[in-house]
């Protein structure tokens, strides 16, 4: 789960340092068949909203079917006893997916993951790992994602979290608008996104397992966010194919929420979208702010 203290800009991404180890082996196996189910997508990617119509579904089904198994395979080198993680406490710091290729439904790809880098941070210590997917040897994407595992009462101080954001606003202020779309996201929205995307994780699809982990409703998976901020991308950039996504996680979406996608030009080949409850929604704060790359 998104934690809203962490910010990709406190931690080193880099591979394993000098004198950094691990004896964790790379998991590879087979992934499931890519099943796509049209009306699925359509009805998920919509938000399930009476007020908005549902289009046609234009971000890479397929391809967001495999984003999704590829964020799955990627706890399994942290579950291996040589990896010395400790799962209590452990929060997704920020997702990389690149595309390497095309994927069709019907195709059966293979995933092969492997812990690529481990740094101090703030609240603890990170762990990147990455999944390199594949159809019959033909690269797919590549897909890197960071955990933080969370020291014990480590806290970031208020004054530097305010620092920061209010930095990172003025940034983001400066920056030409490219578009902006509010989604009302309906009750059942995480269910409907987490069929689509493959999940089975009851924190999405059972009201009581969400309230047992400290939440009002269920979660929309991580998968889930990711197709809804590249579908809003697809819809209103008809003309550009994307090529990577990278994305930092603040704060849990829940159904029922508004969500507002506001996009701003970086340059002629990024944008940068926020994720974040719109004014009038029951959350408050940003969702995730998504470094979009185009072809």
């Amino acid at each position: 789960m998104a934690d809203p203290e962490i910010s990709a800009s406190d931690r080193d991404r880099a591979s394993l340092p000098a004198g950094v180890t691990t004896r964790a082996k790379p998991h590879a196996r087979r992934l499931r068949t890519i099943d796509v189910d049209d009306e699925a997508w359509r009805a998920a990617l919509s938000g399930g909203a009476s007020t908005r119509p549902t289009p046609k579904a234009s971000a890479p089904e397929a391809l967001l079917v495999v984003v999704a198994d590829s964020l799955g395979a990627a706890v399994e080198p942290l579950l291996d006893p040589a990896a010395d993680i400790d799962l209590i406490r452990l929060a997704v710091v920020d997702v990389d997916v690149a595309v390497r290729g095309p994927v069709a439904a019907g195709a059966r790809p293979n995933a092969t993951s492997s812990i690529v880098g481990r740094a101090e941070h703030a609240l603890g210590t990170t762990t990147t790992v990455q999944v390199d997917v594949d159809v019959d040897g033909a690269p797919v994407c590549t897909t890197r994602v960071t955990f933080l595992a969370r020291a014990p009462r480590r806290r970031e101080s208020p004054d530097v979290v305010a620092a920061r954001a209010a930095d990172d606003d003025a940034r983001f202020a400066a920056q030409a608008q490219r578009f902006v779309d509010d989604v009302t996201l309906a009750a059942d929205a995480p269910a409907a996104l987490a069929r689509a995307c493959g999940n089975d994780d009851p924190i999405g699809l059972d009201d009581d397992v969400a309230r047992m982990a400290g939440l009002p409703a269920p979660v929309v998976p991580l998968a889930g966010v990711i197709a809804l901020a590249w579908d809003a991308v697809a819809r209103h950039v008809v003309d550009r194919a994307v090529r990577g996504l990278h994305v930092e996680l603040r704060r849990p979406l829940l159904g029922g929420d508004i969500v507002r996608f506001d996009a701003r030009v970086v340059d002629d080949a990024h944008l940068r979208l926020r994720v974040q409850h719109a004014p009038g929604s029951a959350g408050e704060g940003f969702v995730a702010v998504v470094d979009v790359e185009f072809a």
